[in-house]
This record gives C-alpha cells, sequence and structure tokens, in this order.
C-alpha cells in the first residue's frame, strides 16, 4: 500500500514531472509494459500513427494531426519536449491538455508507478499520462512521435495502424529519403513518408488501414 499524498495544485505537478533518472535506468519496454500494466493497457484503447526519424519528427506529427483532424477524425498529439510550456506534449484537436486531468492523471500513473519494483523513467510516466489522456478524451487516432531510428515502442504492436519515418540523417552527415507508403510488414510496421501529399494519402487511407 503505497502512502503517497496526492499532487493538488499544477505547481506541484509540473514539479514532480520535471525529475527524469533515465541515465540510471536500463535501457528497454519492461518497464513501461509493467506500468501500462497496472493502468489497465490504455495503449491497447488506442490507434497510434508512430513518428520516427532524426529530424523533423515534432513538426511531422503536428502537420499529421492537422491532417487527421480536417479529415473528421478525433485526433490525439503526442510530441517532446515542449517550447513554451508542459501541457503542449499532449493535444486532443489542437487543444493542450487542461490543468485538472493533467494534476488527476499525474496522480494515477504516479501512485502505479511507486508500486513498481524499478521506478519508470520521467519520460516513460509522461507517456502513460498521454496515453490515459487520450482514452479519457476518446481519440480516433493518435499522432505519436517515436525514437529516432524507429525501434518499438510501448504502444506497439497493439494499437499500431501505420507510421512515418521522416528524413533520417546518418552518421556520416548525408540522409535518407524513402518516400513512399510501405506496408506492415516492412521495417517493423513503419511506413516511410515525409510529404504533406503522403500525409495526407495515409489520411484518406487511414479508414482501410485500421481494418
Amino acid at each position: 500500500m503505497n502512502n503517497v499524498k496526492d499532487l493538488q495544485t499544477i505547481e506541484e505537478t509540473l514539479k514532480y514531472l520535471q525529475f527524469d533518472n533515465w541515465e540510471q535506468s536500463a535501457p528497454g519496454l519492461a518497464r513501461s509494459r509493467e506500468l501500462l500494466g497496472l493502468l489497465g493497457n490504455p495503449e491497447q484503447k488506442l490507434k497510434f500513427v508512430h513518428i520516427a526519424g532524426t529530424n523533423g519528427k515534432g513538426s511531422t506529427a503536428a502537420m499529421l494531426a492537422s491532417v487527421l483532424r480536417r479529415a473528421g477524425y478525433r485526433t490525439g498529439l503526442y510530441t517532446s519536449p515542449h517550447l513554451l510550456r508542459f501541457h503542449e506534449r499532449m493535444r486532443v484537436n489542437g487543444e493542450e491538455i487542461d490543468d485538472e486531468s493533467l494534476i488527476s492523471l499525474t496522480n494515477t500513473v504516479r501512485n502505479a508507478a511507486e508500486s513498481m519494483s524499478e521506478m519508470p523513467t520521467g519520460f516513460e510516466i509522461m507517456t502513460a499520462i498521454a496515453f490515459l489522456y487520450f482514452v479519457q478524451e476518446q481519440c480516433d487516432i493518435v499522432s505519436l512521435e517515436v525514437l529516432d531510428d524507429g525501434e518499438p515502442v510501448a504502444s506497439k504492436p497493439q494499437g499500431h495502424c501505420s507510421s512515418l519515418v521522416v528524413r533520417l540523417v546518418l552518421s556520416d552527415g548525408s540522409h535518407r529519403d524513402i518516400p513512399f507508403i510501405s506496408t506492415p510488414q516492412n521495417r517493423k510496421g513503419f511506413a516511410y513518408a515525409h510529404t504533406l501529399d503522403q500525409a495526407r494519402f495515409l489520411a484518406a487511407h487511414l479508414d482501410e488501414m485500421r481494418s
């Protein structure tokens, strides 16, 4: 039984979310999967488009979210880091998460995290908060920024719909673009695209990809 006192104010909540212990944590998805399991696996109730790549992930995710929203889908957007304030990281139909939801969901995730043998990283806690928020807001689809190299994240494969990989910058400074939408069988389920037309194509074919 954990006796952690709930966070009461947005100031307390944001201060708590500033911590990160990733340097002391082993890599992998075990903590995320355990945490999400304790929270009822919210990722399994959502559909995601995963955005990977070296540069431009955040702007691509935002552009895709806008396209999906204009196509009539209730769309979640998860990006990091934020530019001006933390709330920017979690949006639904262009609106940032509200203080009340952020405080409440942070307490929910914090209580679950405190019961684990290995504390999740700050980013893993933030991601769990976002997933709960997108379920709460009944999103049809979530535009989700992921790691640079397209490695699987805790929201795959259960909620995987399709993915975009923006321009990849290689270690020698060169870049690689693969300008087409591929099938889910290619490269761990990632589809490659980096233009607005391809984002529109994805939105137009979303129902087909979700079936």
